[in-house]
């Protein structure tokens, strides 16, 4: 298991997910210390009613101390700083990126916290969606009294296991100029499920999906257990540009045997690997990829499959493409 900063100008905490399973990994982890990476990542939402100035921001920029028990900077809504004159309510959340949960068995959310509720009438929710932000669940509430720090919250979330799309709300309401809400270290552990991976393997080759001009070129080196850099490159044309995806920091990895995929060979180390990854499409553009890669078997490319979904960072798709390889080759080898 490794750490990796993600480059690109994303600094969170990411797990790259190579052990076998019922092994408890840390998916996502962001202490807020790098300002940049939290306002490009997380999403700020206002929510129905608020007029506050301001929404959720980092401790530092709030001129507040961190009182959760953490160290450093921290994340708040505070409507004590953004909701006085003129503001009758402070209404507003804070969206996690999106999240994998669907090698989970269980999933863990833990955060450190400061709820400070003046004259007992705010109101505090952790919310999870896996819709894409259509509904939401409730998992967690402050309601109406203080929750002073320091203090650390634990919720189950293992109700969302097996889903692979999946954001966590912090929503912040208070009815005009009250205190605040601070959270750090937020934290979320996966059980990995019994879809069995493997510590040591790389899937790598140079293949093309679909036919010109509307194909899609791919070459890509991807470890299962983060040995090296992994890379991923893609040019794909829209029907009318060329476009070029080039993605080197894993956000997860896991490499496995699908013995449905190759039946006539069911003891085969692995055959198979899912990988996400950010990087940059057409050198700007931020972008998050997911990959599906799957090695029928030599010779022959006809049996190797992939998916291939591109999105930026509100998570909206940009391309998506699948299917058997129509040239080229995947190649699942095993690292001793």
């Amino acid at each position: 298991m490794r750490y990796f900063k993600l480059i690109m100008g994303f600094y969170l905490y990411f797990l790259t997910i190579s052990a076998c399973y019922g092994a408890d990994v840390v998916i996502f982890f962001d202490d807020f210390e790098d300002v940049t990476a939290f306002q490009n990542t997380w999403q700020f939402i206002s929510e129905p009613g608020n007029d506050s100035t301001v929404g959720w921001t980092d401790c530092n920029s709030a001129a507040n101390s961190n009182d959760t028990g953490g160290g450093g900077n921290c994340a708040i809504a505070s409507s004590d700083d953004y909701c006085f004159s003129g503001c009758s309510l402070m209404h507003v959340s804070l969206v996690s990126p999106v999240l994998d949960f669907s090698m989970c068995n269980d999933v863990t959310l833990s955060f450190l916290s400061d709820f400070q509720d003046f004259n007992h009438r705010d109101y505090g929710y952790v919310e999870i969606s896996t819709d894409n932000g259509n509904t939401w669940t409730k998992v967690f509430s402050y309601e109406l009294q203080d929750y002073p720090g320091p203090r650390q919250e634990v919720i189950d979330l293992s109700a969302f296991a097996g889903f692979s799309q999946v954001l966590i709300k912090f929503r912040y309401y208070a009815p005009g100029w009250d205190w605040w809400w601070e959270i750090d270290n937020v934290t979320v552990t996966c059980n990995l499920s019994t879809q069995q991976g493997i510590q040591n393997g790389r899937m790598f080759g140079y293949f093309t999906l679909g036919n010109w001009p509307n194909f899609a070129a791919v070459d890509t080196n991807i470890t299962c257990n983060g040995s090296i850099t992994p890379w991923f490159s893609l040019d794909y044309f829209d029907g009318s540009v060329y476009h070029v995806v080039v993605a080197y920091s894993p956000v997860s990895v896991l490499c496995y045997d699908d013995p449905a995929f190759t039946p006539a060979n069911p003891t085969v180390l692995f055959d198979s690997t899912e990988a996400q990854l950010t990087g940059m499409m057409d050198g700007y553009i931020p972008v998050r990829v997911e990959v599906v890669l799957k090695d029928g078997g030599e010779p022959g490319y006809g049996r190797d499959y992939a998916e291939i979904t591109v999105r930026d960072m509100s998570n909206t798709i940009i391309y998506q493409t699948g299917g058997y390889i129509t040239s080229g080759s995947i190649y699942a080898m095993p690292l001793y």
